[in-house]
């Protein structure tokens, strides 16, 4: 059962589109209940009703109701009998209103075109005892209730063994892993995967769960639990699975993994060809799906806190499509791990407060929130209506659910016009046909003819049948024809024609458009017209009224024209007596047009597959793009002539060679017959878009080792090509960065292949397979290239990890050519993409600072398969010795032997050609070895920076390192080791000092002239205990005309002396060794440092206690002077300190004269100054 409840009602109390509480009819609701009435007939439905006594709530949609039709045919009542294969039901047992042939789908819409003869009045489509409002008859009033009631409950206990679910169990022909149910305008396909293999007889099986049933109770209380925050105003249950043929379901168990779930998982879509919850605002509200399962051992064990009694609803996603104003879900795609229910909820206003009314209502008294609630009953027949009964009422029927009793009161329905004529003269005798042929669409042609052959099923004669036209009119002999038991007509589009004079049976009228057969397994179909007939046919009364249902087909339609009943029948006037049929020959067209999005003209090619599914059967063919387009005509609209549970589908199968099929879903088409609301439904072009499959063939700088890294090359940089896979033909042939447009088929596998090395490079890859991907975007192909890697420079040769700089070095190529010049580094000289693959020579044209080789060059190569090669040319360092030296008076003696000695304590410099210092260190008792310092083939200074004490400074010197250059007697030479020979050598001479001592006398401090010998010393310690043997004893020898005399110690070297007075023999004296008592005093420079080569100078003073015994003179101040300028001339001294020495400054003067001629100006100031004093005293006394 399908339905459809708002939360806070019973699930039979429906809200319904287009019907609301108070039993009124709105938007389109009498359509909805004409349609179900249209479909099984009044009496039927009241049959059923009476005898299963089942409540069912009414649908919200067309959709709904058909699949509530199908179910319940299925489960309580007797199969409908399909519309392509009508079977003449019993005469006697038939109620006179019900069709022979009831089409399995209601029509969506209603014909607009009318025969030429039709009334104005509206006929009605309810099933109805008395006649319509435009015309009561007493006829139509009088058939008795029980007659309305018994035939269709014969109907109903008799029919379930003969009519079976052929169509009741409807199911698309299933592929390999494609399942489909079809059935009341719902279509549901299933895509099973690979890992799943069912029984070979396996059928994909839907029931809707019923509304008030325990099962669908727990499923909304399973969602609910889950959706607390939501409020769903309208749910619909399904009950998807699997069956063997005999209808016993199948179990995807055995398929599951140790989760409890799938795989992988179904991929299930479902179409509702009327709208599911169609008057909802999906603007506004959402469609929601949940799979009710059960619970996994995992969420068992969680507590299954979401679930009830181990079951849970599980949310899926879905992809919903809608209709185009957002108020109805036209089809449903989502996937699942496995089949149960699926409970489909619309969101909904939540109402302020929710009422709800007994669920025991008598049908047709229901009362919802205090508003009478539409009648339930599936279909309610006329029983007891007198002709005054008004024929409009305010409750309306439908097909929702079946009465629990008879009704007893008649509910006619208002209907929209049929397009069926309403009423026909009457007929003397016999009874009559009525063909009415038109035909629609913009090819039709006004000109064209036609033909309707009219066929008895039972071989009846149409001997004595009059063929009029529609004024009455005998019908021109050349107009028809009668032959072998047919009756063909011709004629253009507008003509009626009627039959008068029939026969009772049974007759097929065929106006020969294309229309589908109904075979075994699939429909078939011929194209064979560009158009295809539409049927409508209705019953005729007696007296000409139209009581029988409008049914629309889309093949060779199968009236029946029954006889009256016997005289005194209850049903005589219900009994149809005549037919009514409209055709309608509809020109269709529908096309797949293929465009691509580049602009470009589309090449012939490409595949694309029609398909057409109707009430479980399919049929389609494939036609091949013509210029990027294919046009089929004359399709049928339908199998019930509006397409209402069936659409045209194209799939694109194949695009041309060389494009890219980027059509994901079927693109579907719905034909109806076209009227004023829809004049274009008649045709449809389904879109689709290609555009050229783009591959860009590159070449790649790989050398990072890491693919996001790698980088394309320049264009044309190299030449390339393509071949398919094993052949060597090729596709394409250029350069690198091109684009291959529409040149490569998809899922075709190609190979590309580098012919050409850019310079500087290896191939590191030469050749790549690829497979052409259906993808609108740009694909890439690519070779990989590593650029050639040359490490290179000038090492130590004891240690060939270090590299040396400053060495100049040149690369060379087999013809000697230079390639690459480079000074060398500390580290290895990176070449980068510089040089090809091949052989090479590293020249080194300079030695490296302070280094050296004998071999200059070094061959290496390129490899042609890793890019990388390494050459070095080995340096030992440069050596030499130099030698600081020194002699003391000579550095041969007279023998020539060497009498040189190593001077430590020197400090030398090697200065370059430019003055720099290139080494530096001070002498030791050994040569040093200045090693790595100096270059080969220059010039270098020597240079002394200090001497030690006591020797001459070696001050400078050149020497070279120019190999094979003359120096004197010798040639500059270097081993292979790096020594320069010959050595360098600095040598000097020991320096010699002087020290003079100046000798005076005096008597009490005053100098003074006398005659004597004195005698000097120099001794090395202040104790003077070691006296300089070297230096010896001098003396010194005064006259009494001598203020001073001087006497020097020469050829001192260079150090700390300490001059002493002494006797003849060197021994010091004091002064008090005989009776002439004095005092030795040493004035300016007992103790003197003498440094190397220079001179000192030092005054010995005797200051005799007593008067010499020789006798003595004064010195005046001016002699004294003298003195000590000539004393120290030569020795540093000045006029100046003779002077300060003289007049006793500082009170340093060793001396003093005795000249009083020294005092005069001291007294005369004396005396000036007293004099002034006495003045100034006498001046003061006076003027007081």
């Amino acid at each position: 059962m399908l339905s459809v409840v708002r939360k806070g009602q019973e699930p039979h109390q429906p809200v319904r589109n287009g019907i609301i509480n108070d039993g009124r009819i709105r938007n389109g609701g009498w359509k909805i209940i004409m349609k179900k009435w249209g479909r099984k007939g009044a009496a039927m439905l009241l049959g059923a009703a009476m005898l299963f006594s089942n409540h069912i709530a009414l649908a919200e949609n067309v959709q709904e109701v058909q699949m509530e039709q199908a179910v319940e045919a299925q489960a309580e009542t007797p199969a409908e009998a399909p519309a392509e294969k009508p079977t003449e039901a019993p005469v006697t047992e038939a109620p006179s209103e019900k069709p022979t042939e009831a089409p399995t789908e209601a029509p969506a819409e209603k014909p607009t075109e009318a025969p030429t003869e039709a009334p104005s009045e509206k006929p009605t489509e309810a099933t109805m005892t008395e006649a319509p409002v435009e015309k009561p008859t007493e006829a139509s009033t009088e058939a008795p209730a029980e007659k309305q009631t018994e035939a269709p409950t014969e109907k109903l206990t008799e029919a379930p063994t003969e009519k079976t679910t052929e169509k009741q169990t409807e199911k698309e022909a299933e592929t390999k892993d494609e399942y489909t149910w079809k059935k009341g305008g719902i279509s549901v396909t299933v895509k099973v995967p690979e890992s799943i293999t069912l029984p070979k007889n396996a059928v994909l099986e839907v029931q809707p769960v019923k509304a008030d049933g325990d099962a669908y109770k727990k499923d909304i209380a399973l969602v609910e639990k889950i959706s607390q925050d939501s409020y769903f105003g309208a749910y619909q249950i399904y009950d998807i699975h699997f069956a063997t043929a005999k209808g016993k379901k199948i179990s995807l168990q055995e398929f599951e993994d140790a989760s409890g779930l799938l795989p992988e998982e179904l991929e299930v879509t479902v179409t509702f060809e009327n709208p599911l919850f169609s008057g909802t605002d999906f603007q506004k509200e959402r469609l929601t799906l949940f799979h009710i399962r059960s619970m996994t051992e995992k969420e068992l064990a969680a507590g299954g806190t979401d679930g009830i009694d181990g079951w849970k609803a599980a949310l899926l996603e879905t992809k919903a499509a809608y209709t185009p104003a957002q108020d109805g879900v036209t089809s449903v795609k989502f996937k699942t791990d496995g089949f149960s229910d699926f409970v489909f909820a619309a969101t909904g206003q939540e109402p302020e407060t929710e009422m709800q009314t007994d669920t025991e209502s008598e049908p047709g008294t229901e009362v919802q929130n205090g508003t009478e609630n539409e009648a339930e009953t599936e279909a309610q027949t006329v029983t007891e209506s007198e002709p005054e009964t008004e024929a409009q009422t305010d409750i309306e029927s439908e097909s929702g659910t079946e009465s629990e009793t008879e009704s007893e009161t008649a509910v006619p329905v208002e209907t929209e016009t049929n397009n069926m004529p309403t009423t026909l003269t009457s007929l003397d005798a016999g009874h009559w046909l009525t063909i009415s042929l038109q035909h629609s669409g913009d090819v039709a042609n006004a000109d064209a003819q036609y033909a309707v052959a009219v066929r008895g099923m039972n071989n009846q004669s149409f001997d004595g049948v009059q063929v009029l036209d529609g004024n009455g009119a005998p019908l021109p002999k050349n107009s028809y024809n009668i032959e072998n038991g047919t009756l063909t007509i011709t004629g253009k589009a507008g003509m009626t024609v009627k039959l008068e004079g029939l026969a009772a049976g049974t007759y097929t009228v065929d106006a020969g458009g294309n229309h589908f057969a109904d075979g075994a397994d699939a429909l078939t179909l011929e194209l064979n017209q560009d158009y295809t007939s539409v049927y409508q046919t209705n019953g005729a009364n007696k007296d000409g009224t139209v009581t029988g249902s409008q049914i629309t087909e889309n093949g060779p339609v199968s009236i029946e024209i029954r006889e009256d009943a016997a005289e005194g029948s209850q049903a005589t006037g219900n009994t149809l007596y005549n037919q009514n049929v409209v055709i309608t020959n509809v020109y269709t067209t529908v096309k797949a047009k293929l465009t691509d999005k580049s602009g470009g003209k589309l090449p012939d090619g490409g595949t694309f597959r029609l398909t057409f599914s109707q009430s479980g059967k399919t049929w389609s063919k494939e036609y091949t793009m013509q210029n990027g387009e294919v046009t089929v005509k004359g399709l049928p609209i339908g199998l019930d002539g509006q397409l209402t549970s069936g659409e045209y589908r194209w799939t694109e199968i194949s695009v041309p060679a060389g494009y890219v099929a980027l059509a994901e879903t079927p693109a579907a088409i719905k034909l109806a017959k076209p009227d004023a609301a829809s004049p274009g439904a008649y045709t449809g072009t389904a879109e689709f878009a290609t555009q050229p499959v783009q591959v860009q063939v590159l070449a790649k700088d790989a050398s990072s080792g890491k693919e996001s890294s790698y980088t394309d090359f320049p264009q044309n940089s190299v030449e390339m090509s393509v071949t398919e896979k094993g052949s060597k033909e090729s596709i394409w042939s250029g350069k690198n960065g091109a684009v291959l447009t529409g040149r490569l088929e998809v899922g075709k596998t190609y190979t590309l292949k580098q012919t050409t090395r850019r310079s500087g490079y290896i191939i590191s890859l030469a050749s790549r397979d690829f497979t052409v991907q259906n993808t609108g975007k740009t694909q890439t192909a690519y070779t990989e290239n590593r650029v050639t890697v040359v490490q290179a420079g000038a090492v130590l040769q004891s240690d060939t990890g270090k590299y040396l700089s400053g060495a100049t070095m040149e690369i060379r190529d087999g013809s000697g050519k230079t390639v690459k010049s480079f000074t060398s580094g500390s580290r290895a000289t990176k070449i980068t993409g510089e040089l090809d693959p091949g052989t090479y020579t590293l020249v080194q044209t300079k030695y490296p600072g302070g280094h050296y080789t004998k071999n200059t060059q070094v061959s290496f190569t390129v490899s042609e398969k890793t890019g990388t090669a390494n050459a070095a040319i080995s340096n030992v360092t440069t050596k030499i010795s130099i030698s600081r030296k020194a002699f003391d008076s000579v550095a041969k003696d007279e023998s020539g032997k060497d009498l040189r000695y190593m001077l430590a304590g020197a400090r030398l410099q090697i200065l370059d050609s430019a003055g720099n210092v290139v080494d530096e260190w001070t002498s030791t008792g050994n040569a040093y070895l200045c090693e790595g310092k100096l270059n080969v083939g220059e010039e270098y200074t020597l240079v002394e920076v200090s001497t030690p004490e006591g020797y001459e400074p070696g001050n400078r010197g050149s020497f070279s390192t120019v190999i094979g250059k003359s120096v004197g007697t010798t040639t500059i030479k270097i081993s292979d080791n790096g020594k320069i020979t010959p050595s360098v050598t600095m040598q000097t001479g020991r320096t010699r000092g002087k020290i003079r001592v100046a000798k005076r006398v005096s008597y009490k401090g005053t100098a003074i002239k006398m005659n004597g010998t004195f005698y000097f010393a120099l001794f090395t310690d202040a104790a003077k205990t070691q006296r300089s043997t070297e230096a010896g004893v001098k003396s010194v020898t005064l006259t009494d005309s001598d203020i001073y005399m001087t006497v020097d110690f020469d050829g001192l070297p260079a150090g700390t002396y300490y001059v002493g007075e002494t006797d003849a023999n060197g021994n010091l004296l004091t002064g008090n060794e005989s009776s002439q008592k004095y005092d030795i005093k040493y004035f300016v420079g007992e103790q003197i440092i003498l440094k190397a080569g220079g001179s000192a100078i030092a005054e010995v003073v005797n200051d005799f206690s007593t008067a010499p015994a020789g006798g003595y003179s004064n010195v005046s101040a001016k002699e004294l002077q003298q003195s000590y300028e000539q004393e120290y001339a030569g020795y540093g001294g000045s006029q100046a300190a003779a002077a300060e020495l003289a007049a006793g400054a500082n009170g340093s003067a060793p001396v003093q004269t005795g000249d009083t001629t020294a005092i005069i100006p001291y007294v005369i100031a004396v005396l000036a100054a007293l004099v002034l004093l006495a003045a100034a005293v006498f001046f003061k006394r006076r003027k007081k």
